[in-house]
């Protein structure tokens, strides 16, 4: 299945993203970890590695209506 972002520009695992955190309503930048049917798992690039990349970590973001691509 083909996903795309909010101007129909096709995602892929490991593309470089802007997204809208729907928890705190900020614009973050981000890496897709994993794409599904109706949503995308996101990692934060804006933590400076606090997290780094440990198991289940990822902001999930529900609609790719959310999601820019960065060209």
């Amino acid at each position: 299945m083909k996903h795309c972002d909010f101007f129909g520009r096709e995602l892929v695992v490991g593309d470089r993203v802007a997204y809208i955190d729907s928890k705190y309503q900020e614009l973050r930048n981000g890496e897709i970890l994993k794409l599904n049917e109706k949503q995308a798992t996101i990692r934060n690039l804006d933590d400076n590695g606090l997290f780094g990349d440990k198991m289940g970590y990822g902001r999930t973001c529900r609609g790719y209506g959310c999601i820019v691509k960065k060209v």
